[in-house]
């Protein structure tokens, strides 16, 4: 499974949404991780709000999302700096598991939870930390000293959230998870307080793993001294095949994207079948007209294939007290192969599906709409 991020930055523009799902289409990533989404979803119309959108591009059946923000904001604005949030699709959504937020209710990071064979665990985190930003009101720096010091918490904002997510890190790795983080640190990885915390915790940088950490190339546009701000870290039981990020300046958060390939075997037990959806039943037995048109069909196909005629020949030579002969056995076989067959034939006839072979779209939807719409008023008129 690919597990990759797209960096935002707060906006109102709608034409940076559909950018973002165009983005997770090409990257073709399972698991989306998202930093800074730039919206309080309390104060966003539920026709915006992710879940609606990721339903409205990927389709519901196979889209799972979860957002966090600073819902102790009461700016009332729609428009709020940081927050995260996990998006997942196709056939590793139908494995989820359950997800969750930062328990401060500070939009400080989101996970989303996947379980596999012999209840494997893995949990999908995504993080940001707040850069130390001492100037403006609205900065996510701000809205989090704000909250601690209404908790008379006179902790620094990064100092908390090292601290908090490491207590976090330690009940995941104690409940045997395995767990995959996507952090926008705002600090170089290898600082004592970024790279000690997932040290004690014995998770890797997956991206120093698999490449080589000299001179690796700033990962935020604006970065004059060559940092590397942003990283995936894993569990030593996480295997990535490939990973690697893109050049900042082509991301709309000016942060680099991140992905990386994690085998299935590695994070869930088993490589994942293609789920199947059942075959819709023709037959309805609360619809009268479809049962009555399925009954006549079954009683013709009966007469044409003479089973009834048959089936009554067949009682009259059995013996009552006496076994039935093989001839008997294999007639009475041959009848209810019929039977089965009429059955399906009727089931097949007694009912057309419109199964949807044309791909949907909104410039057919709509005229059909306005076209319903004025039918049932003429028809109520009338």
């Amino acid at each position: 499974m690919q597990v990759g991020n797209i960096p935002l930055k707060p906006t109102e523009e709608e034409e940076r949404i559909d950018h973002v799902f165009q983005e997770v289409k090409e990257l073709e990533s399972d698991v989306t991780v998202l930093q800074e989404l730039g919206r309080n979803w309390q104060n966003t119309p539920r026709w915006q709000q992710w879940r609606a959108r990721a339903e409205e591009h990927l389709g519901r059946a196979s889209a799972r999302t979860r957002c966090a923000h600073n819902v102790h904001d009461v700016s009332g604005g729609k428009q709020q700096w940081g927050g995260t949030g996990t998006l997942t699709h196709g056939t590793l959504a139908h494995y989820s598991g359950g997800s969750g937020v930062d328990p401060s209710e500070l939009g400080r990071w989101t996970w989303s939870l996947f379980t596999g064979r012999h209840n494997m665990k893995t949990r999908i985190v995504s993080t940001y930390i707040p850069c130390a930003n001492l100037n403006g009101e609205i900065c996510v720096h701000a809205q989090h000293k704000q909250h601690l010091q209404d908790k008379d918490d006179d902790r620094f904002p990064r100092k908390a959230f090292l601290e908090d997510f490491e207590q976090e890190l330690e009940k995941w790795v104690a409940a045997g998870n395995q767990i995959i983080v996507r952090g926008e640190v705002n600090e170089s990885v290898t600082h004592h307080s970024i790279h000690g915390m997932f040290t004690r915790n014995s998770l890797q940088n997956l991206l120093f793993a698999n490449h080589d950490s000299t001179d690796a190339p700033n990962t935020y546009f604006r970065n004059k001294q060559d940092k590397v701000i942003d990283g995936i870290w894993a569990t030593p039981g996480i295997t990535a095949t490939q990973c690697g990020y893109t050049d900042p300046n082509s991301s709309p958060g000016g942060h680099s994207t991140f992905w990386a390939d994690i085998t299935y075997e590695s994070a869930l037990g088993h490589r994942l079948p293609d789920p199947t959806s059942p075959e819709a039943r023709r037959l309805k037995l609360c619809d009268s007209k479809v049962t009555d048109k399925y009954l006549d069909k079954y009683e013709q196909l009966l007469q044409e294939n003479r089973v009834c005629a048959r089936q009554f020949k067949l009682e009259a030579s059995a013996i009552p007290g006496r076994p039935l002969t093989q001839a008997q056995c294999d007639e009475a076989n041959t009848i209810d192969d019929l039977r089965t067959k009429c059955m399906k034939k009727a089931e097949k006839k007694c009912r057309h599906l419109h199964m949807g072979a044309v791909q949907f779209s909104l410039k057919t939807e709509q005229p059909r709409c306005r076209i319903r719409f004025w039918t049932l008023a003429l028809c109520r008129r009338l």
